[in-house]
């Protein structure tokens, strides 16, 4: 049932979100909209921008699915901006509506956890330090969500996938080689 009441609230946001702006949207307009009261949004949500977020993450996760493994790394990617553009609306709402802090925050819930995954999965022969790996897996993490940021900056043109092609020929075996480069022997550190 909550799931059921979250999803009400999601898609009532995402309608009104085609009437009008995101600042002119109150939880009252949302609750109306799905016949619950406004005790019931605040059990699931703390504010429209927590819904906001929700929403956006459990489409995400829908398009990217929960496994990831490096052979299919351009996929998972795809899917990302594949997931974050079917939500244009409400993303570039969010993105100009919420501090930057915050979006950064949301991007990094996204991208980390590929990231990492494929990180630990090109380092399981490697000798390589905990914080080393973890260098890596920032370097490449803070790199895509610049590239997403200017991608929202630019108002999510839709020609993103010819970047993205760009962006997988400069990635394809690099994360692998910056592995390898701070791979260690026992005569190291």
């Amino acid at each position: 049932m909550a799931n059921f009441t979250k999803e009400a609230l999601g898609t009532s946001l995402k309608e009104l979100l085609e009437e009008k702006s995101l600042d002119k949207i109150r939880v009252k307009d949302i609750t109306d909209h799905c016949n619950v009261n406004r005790q019931t949004f605040y059990y699931h949500f703390q504010d429209i921008y927590d819904l906001l977020e929700w929403i956006v993450l459990c489409d995400l996760e829908k398009a990217i699915g929960k496994s990831q493994d490096y052979e299919n790394w351009k996929e998972y990617f795809k899917n990302v901006f594949f997931g974050l553009s079917e939500n244009k609306k409400l993303v570039l709402h969010a993105y100009h509506h919420v501090n930057t802090r915050n979006v950064r925050r949301f991007l990094l819930q996204i991208i980390r956890p590929i990231v990492s995954s494929f990180g630990e999965e090109l380092s399981v022969e490697k000798k390589i330090h905990d914080e080393d790996l973890d260098f890596i897996i920032d370097f490449y993490t803070y790199g895509l969500i610049g590239i997403i940021t200017e991608w929202f900056d630019d108002d999510m043109p839709n020609d993103y996938e010819e970047k993205l092609d760009s962006l997988f020929y400069l990635l394809d075996g690099s994360m692998l080689r910056s592995i390898e480069k701070f791979e260690y022997n026992d005569l190291q550190r």
